[in-house]
């Protein structure tokens, strides 16, 4: 990652409140704490789906070959 576009993230974090800084340090404040904790339910939240969906389309291929085949 270049300098610039480290610079560009820092500045969108810091307009959105999820870091501060404090002289020429950086750290999370609660609202950042807070996103990380939705994020982490969104992604578990997501990869539980997307578990879902294969076994789905897994049932659906099983049915179309029941369907199509000769036997």
């Amino acid at each position: 990652m270049s300098y610039s576009l480290a610079v560009q993230y820092l500045n969108e974090l810091l307009k959105s409140y999820l870091i501060k800084r404090v002289d020429d340090e950086y750290s999370i404040t609660e609202k950042g704490r807070e996103f990380l904790r939705k994020y982490q339910e969104y992604s578990e939240h997501r990869k539980e789906v997307k578990g879902q969906i294969l076994e789905i389309n897994n049932k659906k291929i099983v049915l179309e070959k029941m369907c199509f085949s000769s036997s």
